[in-house]
């Protein structure tokens, strides 16, 4: 499994010109600066100053570890209390005569070997750095945000202003809900909150000031929805389908603002959620969508389009779209309407189709620059159309497209504060709402062009690895003795003695104090030879009893994957999904299956060099583990890190009874298998 590093530390000005691959060497070359720098001043001071820089390490984990779990508690998870003891326990190491009683016990420590201490403190640091720069991925995924801006269209610059601007927030977080404008009003009909799908609407004058410029409740939906489409017409608001209950459903409803009061509609033919809804000369258009349940993995689009006219209160089929699809936007522009993204069977969609509502038929438009399903759009003066947000592969996005009807041609607008995805989207003289959506952030996630980043890593993994057995760091004392130094005579008392000394220096003059003195210095060496390094690091030449090994780790380990999916699934529905959606953007960005086994076939290398090489015959197999689990926290505190974590436990017991060689090809084997699983749809992650 990928190793994710997140070393925060000033980046170098080069670093933003080649990308992700840059970044990353400039972090590594500027935290290996640092730890070299620190080292030798430390070493070169005496061990009072290594046990000052030793504390120091020690504090800054527990002060990281200590608002991270704190912040856990506040939201009322129990992984803040598992936080708030570990850092009590990192406090300990604080104090020698509770160190000596606890760490010195409880790990294995050499008495004063202050650099075996020194190395577990930054195994700690590592630890601690990588649960804070994972911490945000303890949210759920997908959860419901109330964040509302505006972006005036005619006040952008193309200065670098951000343009969107905030807005009221909403009462409460809310997403997938219906957005739309009846004259110079905002109205968000259901949707979801925290507690579920909700029946609450909400009202916004626009033009309103002082106490009246907020948000107001108006007349409940008659049932709790989410994920249904919203439209107006004729100064009232329609609602069509969604969800109850998880179930698609074909409910339709009508609100008069005037009298504040819902009315139902006549249902439409197919019960339908994740669909879209716009209005065309007075009539409202109602595409695609699924029938599928909420949950399912890969939904199945629809390609229906129904048509409503309010006129009459009839309902009759349009033509039905180029391509199934579900979770898409619709936006009107004069007489046409034009279908963007969406998916289909797992597959996110860049279509972007245009219906003519005169002679009820389709045509292609200029797709997306980038997949995207749970988008947001509206039109602006039948002119441009925006493309907000959405889930562009695995996670939401902030980016605005903006798509020019006549030219045909997509350029970029200001992004969005945060990513999100269904957000709910209107548009009022000239202006553009954002209000609310869902918070699609995964965490940590391999850059686009993956498959170089991942073996850039592997590289800097493996040196980093032999740099830990074969560099010796110490401190050396030298003697050094001065010479014998003549003292020189008054030339005026010479010459009053009459004794001729044309050197300057009599012969018989005392040297002065002499004798040997310490002098500290410190050597970086290499102390061991290739071979010795390899024999270190637990590398031999497979044999029959290795391979042996390799192929019954892979085994467990597959049984301990699938094992542990299985057990996220059952008790933490949110992780496996923030599990398999990581997988999902992992696959995409790294460039598909086959990158993707050559990425993880070298990361692994490079990770059993590491952990099972360099540090478990130092630390032992249960630390070694733990630090394994802690650099794979992009999933979420939750089960799948302890998934991960015993995974370490079984590859650390075939590295003590076998070799680094063995567990090598288990890894090997293993991710091989379960990228087998996935490419057959029989293991999703």
């Amino acid at each position: 499994m990928p190793v994710t590093y997140a070393i925060t530390i000033p980046t170098l000005f080069a670093a933003s010109v080649v990308g992700d691959i840059g970044r990353l060497i400039a972090q590594a070359i500027g935290a290996f600066a640092l730890l070299l720098v620190a080292i030798w001043g430390q070493i070169s001071l005496g061990n009072r100053a290594l046990k000052m820089g030793q504390d120091m390490a020690f504090g800054t984990v527990a002060v990281m570890v200590w608002f991270i779990g704190m912040s856990q508690l506040i939201a009322g998870r129990v992984t803040g209390l598992a936080l708030v003891i570990v850092t009590v326990l990192v406090g300990t190491a604080l104090v020698d005569r509770v160190r000596n009683a606890t760490w010195g016990r409880l790990l294995p420590i050499i008495k004063d070997d202050r650099m075996h201490m020194l190395g577990l403190v930054c195994l700690l640091f590592a630890c601690g750095v990588f649960f804070l720069t994972s911490a945000s991925v303890a949210t759920p995924f997908g959860a419901p945000v109330d964040r509302a801006g505006v972006y005036d269209i005619a006040q952008a610059r193309p200065n670098g202003d951000p343009g969107w601007q905030p807005f009221d927030s909403l009462p409460a977080p809310r997403k997938n809900m219906g957005a739309t404008t009846v004259g110079q009003t905002l109205y968000i009909v259901g949707g979801e909150d925290p507690n579920g799908p909700t029946t609450s609407v909400l009202a916004f004058p626009t033009t309103a000031t002082g106490q009246d410029a907020r948000w107001t409740t108006r007349a409940t939906l008659p049932e709790p929805r989410t994920r249904l489409a919203v439209a107006s017409v004729g100064g009232k608001v329609y609602a069509f389908g969604g969800a109850i209950n998880g179930e698609p459903t074909a409910f339709a409803s009508v609100y008069d603002p005037a009298a504040n009061t819902w009315s139902a509609l006549p249902p439409f033919p197919e019960p339908r959620m994740d669909l879209a809804a716009a209005a065309v000369n007075g009539k409202i258009y109602l595409a695609g969508g699924t029938t599928n349940p909420a949950g399912t993995e890969k939904p199945q689009g629809s390609a229906v389009v129904n048509i409503f006219d309010p006129a009459t209160g009839q309902w009759s089929v349009g033509a039905a779209l180029p391509s199934p699809r579900s979770g898409l936007a619709l936006a009107p522009v004069g007489a046409t309407l034009y279908a963007l993204g969406g998916q289909h069977n797992g597959t996110t969609l860049a279509n972007v189709d245009v219906l003519d509502t005169a002679t009820n038929t389709w045509r292609p438009a200029s797709s997306l620059p980038e997949p995207r399903r749970n988008l947001a759009a509206t039109s602006v003066n039948d002119a441009r159309i925006y493309a907000i947000g959405g889930v562009a592969v695995a996670e939401s996005t902030d980016t605005v497209r903006v798509l020019d009807v006549v030219t045909g041609r997509w350029t970029t607008a200001p992004s969005l504060v945060v990513g999100r995805s269904a957000v709910g989207t209107a548009s009022l003289d000239g202006k553009i709402y954002e209000l609310g959506g869902a918070s699609d952030q995964l965490g940590q996630i391999v850059p686009v062009g993956g498959i170089l980043f991942a073996v850039g890593e592997a590289i800097i993994v493996s040196l980093l690895a032999v740099a830990i057995v074969g560099v010796g760091i110490r401190r050396t004392q030298q003697l050094a003795v001065d010479k014998p130094k003549r003292v020189r005579q008054d030339e005026h008392a010479l010459a009053s003695a009459g004794r001729a000394n044309p050197g300057g220096v009599i012969a018989t003059s005392i040297p002065a104090e002499t004798g040997p003195k310490m002098v500290g210095n410190v050597k970086f060496r290499w102390r061991r030879t290739p071979a010795e390094i390899c024999d270190r690091l637990g590398i031999i030449a497979p044999t029959g009893m290795t391979l042996l090994v390799g192929v019954a780790t892979a085994a467990i380990l597959v049984g301990v994957t699938v094992g542990g999916g299985r057990l996220t699934a059952a008790l933490s529905p949110s992780i496996a999904e923030n599990v398999r959606r990581i997988n999902d953007q992992t696959l995409a960005n790294i460039g598909g299956l086959v990158a993707a086994a050559i990425a993880a076939v070298v990361l692994g290398i490079a990770e059993e060099l590491l952990f099972r090489g360099a540090t478990q015959p130092r630390f032992g197999i249960f630390l070694t583990a733990l630090a394994y689990a802690a650099l794979h926290t992009q999933y979420g505190f939750g089960i799948a890190p302890l998934t991960v974590f015993a995974v370490g436990l079984v590859l650390g017991v075939a590295r003590r009874y076998a070799n680094t060689t063995a567990t090598i090809i288990a890894n090997a084997l293993w991710v091989l298998a379960m990228i087998a699983l996935v490419a057959n749809g029989v293991w999703t992650g």
